[in-house]
């Protein structure tokens, strides 16, 4: 097939709000889809219009009211499956995909009315990974080759240095200056270019690069094969920010605050956060089964994961518990409970804790210790669950407000692996 402009809409149906959602204790609910396709990419424009890609078949999916209602297409081209998707607008996105076999056919597609209709841009051999465009107009794309193109997709030229075999990732912060990471001819590593890609200089070796963020050409993240690095002086210098596991996906507001999908023993199950540049990093509470493949954060609170089966998870609150902030990276000596912060109060008071380094507790992994707060009546009844997640190390401070609870004697109970203490508390209205 040539490059003809032909609408790739094969089949397109509604699935409707009959869905079931699953309430997870942290914020993060699942959606379920219907299929049963591999979902590995997502998108969202705004906090209500998105797009979802994947294979198995292979699939597009829209919603514009949060998930509410999905579009789907089916997409049924030599084979092919949907990996990649990357939109640089509301309006403008693109999606790759590859028959993901030898030999390697690939197909990029591309909207202009934010995503109700996609059209063939490109067809090619070799596969495609990864993809990053600054604009409408220039972009780059990495795979089997790395192109760049400077009119929107039509045209595309390589700029892959000699020795490259491959380029899985990519991200650029302007047209001059920009990092790849893939495999050369030697060591695997991240390599970087100053001058549009006309030469590139290595800047990390032994550790193959999944996927990269910069907020700037100072300060950037490298997902890669052992974990987190992250720079702040453009690349001269890469140090372990988590090294736990595989990075799969990254998702990140700025240089502070970002979300990445680590995978250990072969699966990943996890999403872990970081709220000060990659300092401390914090399991978010993911508690599902399924293997996640792609995290997308529009806001510090609204975002959505992709799975296998056909399943997705969106938060509404960031993933992480509402009400509890870390307030203390350093370590503490000992698990404790402290006693609430007004008490007697009317009606929010703040409960204070802390979470030691202790075994089963990996600080520089980013993964902590089960723990749960919640809070009993006199008649021992669990009237709430205010947190329960994997925390890190570190001192934290949950806010409760008991605005919609009578006034009364309460108990405040933490508990952490073997680690139990109960605090009375009074709440008078």
């Amino acid at each position: 097939m040539g490059k003809s402009k032909l609408l790739i809409i094969l089949m397109i149906f509604n699935l409707t709000n009959f869905y079931s959602y699953n309430a997870l204790p942290n914020g993060w609910y699942s959606i379920p889809s219907g299929l049963n396709s591999t979902l590995r990419s997502v998108h969202f424009t705004s906090e209500n219009t998105g797009i979802i890609v994947g294979y198995g078949p292979s699939i597009i999916m829209r919603t514009t009211n949060a998930g509410e209602n999905w579009t789907v297409t089916n997409f049924t081209l030599n084979g092919i499956n949907l990996y990649m998707l990357y939109f640089v607008n509301d309006q403008t996105g693109w999606i790759s995909g590859d028959n993901n076999t030898s030999p390697f056919v690939n197909v990029i597609l591309k909207t202009t009315n934010a995503g109700i209709t996609w059209t063939e841009q490109r067809q090619g051999n070799g596969y495609i990974r990864n993809m990053h465009f600054l604009n409408a107009q220039t972009g780059w794309i990495s795979g089997s080759y790395f192109l760049k193109t400077t009119n929107g997709g039509t045209n595309w030229v390589s700029t892959l240095p000699t020795g490259y075999v491959n380029s899985s990732c990519v991200f650029f912060v302007n047209e001059q200056t920009g990092w790849a990471g893939g495999m050369p001819s030697g060591p695997v590593s991240v390599i970087k270019t100053t001058d549009g890609g006309q030469t590139w200089s290595t800047q990390v070796t032994g550790s193959e690069c999944y996927e990269l963020y910069f907020a700037n050409a100072q300060t950037g993240y490298a997902v890669l094969q052992d974990g987190v690095k992250k720079t702040t002086n453009s690349g001269a210098n890469w140090f372990i920010s988590f090294n736990a596991g595989w990075g799969i996906s990254l998702s990140f507001l700025n240089a502070e605050t970002g979300w990445v999908i680590p995978q250990y023993s072969g699966t990943a199950r996890d999403i872990i956060k970081t709220y000060n540049g990659g300092i401390n990093w914090i399991n978010d509470g993911y508690s599902g089964t399924e293997i996640l493949n792609d995290i997308f954060m529009f806001s510090n609170t609204h975002g959505w994961a992709v799975c296998d089966n056909g399943v997705i998870y969106r938060t509404t609150t960031g993933g992480s518990t509402v009400g509890i902030e870390p307030i203390s990276g350093s370590m503490p000596g000992n698990f404790d409970l402290q006693q609430n912060y007004p008490n007697p109060f009317n009606p929010v008071t703040k409960i204070k804790f802390q979470i030691p380094l202790s075994r089963g507790v990996d600080a520089a992994g980013g993964r902590g210790v089960l723990t749960k707060l919640s809070v009993y009546d006199l008649l021992g009844r669990e009237v709430a669950i205010l947190v329960k997640e994997q925390l890190a190390p570190g001192t934290y401070e949950y806010q409760w407000d008991a605005s919609n609870y009578p006034s009364g004697v309460y108990f405040c109970r933490l508990t952490a692996g073997d680690f139990s203490e109960v605090n009375k508390m009074v709440l008078i209205k």
